[in-house]
């Protein structure tokens, strides 16, 4: 297969896949609106434990997974299908015999726990471990299509799965109760597996290939602990809430959890494009400079884009929490400060797969941990000192800054840079924020000289305001890439059929 794309065919993977991603998640939240409303909080307190249940089956393979999806691409790139076909049959053969054997586990514990448990939760775990093979198998599916770049195919199962999700277990609440929730997940999973493995043609051949499945234990136990590490860095504010200051401010800090995670989506969007690409190019010779421009560019497009979203949402997230959840309008400031540490932290992304192409995943967890202790430290001193949620996003804030500067010198190191280079490149990342920021205090001074006369105005002036003297970031990454109009020329594609 060709391994290095044109830029048409990047930008058009990018645009798709984060229209997708937003679909997606619009999708979800609907759906989750729906039952909360039909199972009500006991029925959705049971369907929220059994998803606990299913994330501890599905990541019991230790980073199997994950250890194919950095070796895959790596063999694409050396046009070695028979090591690339070894490894994707000894993977999802032992992931699945891990996951079935699990699932056998819950089947049969479930009849030794009936009588113990209500009804809904036995048969809960009796459709879990059907769920459990079809979602890892369809985890699989997802790693082969990131690896084979295959991004139209997960674009549509991106949107497919939430929306069959919603619809099934929809009309089946309806007539079934909790029940339904049940055989709509199992219905919506089995449907989009259907069509990946149609869409893929590829078919599981049980094998056990151990030279193919040594690297890939390796790197997937590794990739493994630096995702636990991970999970627990990017946690550390809502654990720091929780503790010090109540269960109450952590349920005004969840709108900062919510809007930090509708902004990570788009340049999650770009570095799942980017992955296999980077892999592939450095696997044809193994040569970090191939991969420069796959890893520098894309950081730079980030920078200013990540910026813009950074100065817009800071002012636009007034208006949803002033006047659709003001219940939570304690939490606006945390909200508004972990938007820029949040935005920041995007610049990462290209940078960790550098470091995972080059076998670094280690350092990765290593440079996570004097980020957390940073994170720690500052938030116990604010929280004493009585900033409150506001100074746990501060820390976190600094924490990310920390890390993402940690791991842009680091990795830079292997391209052969100097300090001094290291420095002009992260000055250059920084510049837009700097932009952005020196932005938004002129518009908030600017506000407060001239009032509107309500905060809803206001705000509306402000997000205004703020995007027309940033919007020269847009236009310099649309000049540059081409990435705005291939975004907004994907809407309406994901019929499908199509």
């Amino acid at each position: 297969m060709k391994v290095r794309d044109s830029k048409s065919k990047i930008l058009k993977d990018i645009g798709g896949y984060t229209v997708a991603n937003y679909l997606a998640a619009f999708i979800t939240f609907a759906g989750h609106i729906i039952f909360r409303r039909y199972l009500g909080p006991e029925g959705y307190g049971v369907w929220e434990v059994l998803g606990i249940v299913l994330a501890y089956i599905t990541t019991a393979e230790l980073g199997l997974n994950k250890g194919m999806s950095k070796e895959l691409p790596f063999y694409i790139g050396k046009d070695d299908p028979e090591r690339a076909r070894a490894i994707q049959d000894s993977v999802t053969t032992v992931v699945l015999a891990i996951t079935g054997l699990l699932a056998l586990l819950l089947f049969g514990a479930s009849f030794y726990l009936s009588g113990r448990y209500p009804a809904e939760v036995i048969w809960g775990l009796r459709f879990l471990s059907a769920i459990a093979v079809l979602t890892q198998a369809q985890n699989i599916y997802t790693t082969l299509l990131k690896s084979y770049k295959d991004f139209s195919t997960l674009s549509r199962t991106r949107v497919l799965y939430p929306l069959l999700m919603t619809l099934f277990s929809s009309v089946l609440i309806y007539a079934f109760g909790i029940y339904g929730i049940f055989a709509g997940s199992l219905l919506a999973v089995a449907s989009v597996l259907l069509y990946a493995a149609r869409k893929t043609g590829y078919r599981l051949r049980p094998r056990l290939d151990m030279e193919a499945l040594r690297p890939v234990v390796s790197v997937g136990l590794v990739m493994f602990v630096w995702g636990y590490l991970s999970g627990i860095f990017m946690t550390m504010d809502r654990l720091f809430v929780a503790r010090y200051l109540g269960v109450a401010s952590l349920g005004f800090y969840s709108i900062a959890i919510m809007v930090q995670s509708a902004l990570t989506n788009f340049p999650r969007s770009i570095s799942t494009n980017m992955y296999p690409r980077i892999i592939q190019v450095y696997g044809q010779r193994e040569e970090t400079g191939d991969v420069l421009k796959y890893v520098v560019k894309p950081a730079t497009i980030l920078a200013c884009l990540m910026a813009f979203l950074m100065g817009v949402s800071y002012f636009a997230v007034e208006v949803p929490i002033r006047y659709i959840l003001p219940r939570y309008t304690p939490g606006l400031q945390a909200t508004k400060i972990l938007i820029m540490g949040t935005c920041f932290l995007s610049l990462r992304y290209t940078f960790e797969h550098l470091l995972v192409v080059v076998n670094r995943v280690g350092s990765l967890a290593m440079l996570q941990v004097p980020a957390m202790a940073v994170m720690a430290a500052l938030s116990y001193l604010f929280v004493r000192g009585g900033y409150g949620m506001e100074g746990v996003a501060m820390a976190m804030g600094a924490a990310y800054f920390l890390y993402t500067a940690a791991v842009i010198f680091y990795s830079n190191s292997f391209f052969g840079a100097t300090p001094g280079e290291s420095a002009r490149l992260f000055a250059t990342l920084v510049a837009p924020y700097a932009f952005v920021i020196a932005a938004i205090l002129a518009v908030e001074k600017a506000s407060s000289y001239y009032p509107l006369g309500g905060e809803y105005a206001t705000a509306l002036m402000q997000t205004g305001l703020t995007a027309v003297i940033t919007s020269p970031l847009l236009y310099y990454v649309n000049n540059r890439t081409g990435l705005v109009s291939a975004i907004l020329r994907t809407r309406g594609s994901y019929a499908v059929g199509g």
